[in-house]
């Protein structure tokens, strides 16, 4: 539910002004060293980094990276999750698909709530 005043344009999150606090999580599959990051993309800075995690090239296991904090902004700003890992898989490095009719695939996760 948006109640903030958020629009979301394909993976563009745009905020107003406020104080801010979010979780976001994703999935990464066999993607070694991973991370993800909430960038803001209007100043060009790193708002939030995730903490660092590792799942195995070759152990065919997946895991989550995570990120959760709080920020102020002053003014409109645009914000998007962006993944990072070292061993890219091309058709499920960012989680495997489940191919079920009338299933939504969802590979990544955010809550934002304006606290300010």
């Amino acid at each position: 539910i948006n109640n903030i005043g958020a629009t979301l344009t394909s993976s563009v999150i745009a905020l107003l002004a406020g104080t801010y606090k979010v979780f976001a999580m994703s999935p990464f599959f066999v993607s070694a060293a991973l991370a993800i990051r909430l960038r803001n993309t209007t100043d060009g800075t790193t708002t939030i980094a995730g903490v660092n995690n590792y799942v195995s090239p070759s152990s065919a296991a997946g895991c989550y990276a995570q990120l959760d904090g709080t920020f102020t902004i002053t003014g409109t700003k645009n914000f998007e999750v962006q993944y990072y890992c070292t061993a890219a898989q091309a058709t499920t490095g960012l989680g495997v698909q489940i191919n079920s009719a009338g299933v939504s695939e969802i590979y990544t996760q955010i809550t934002i709530e304006k606290i300010g």
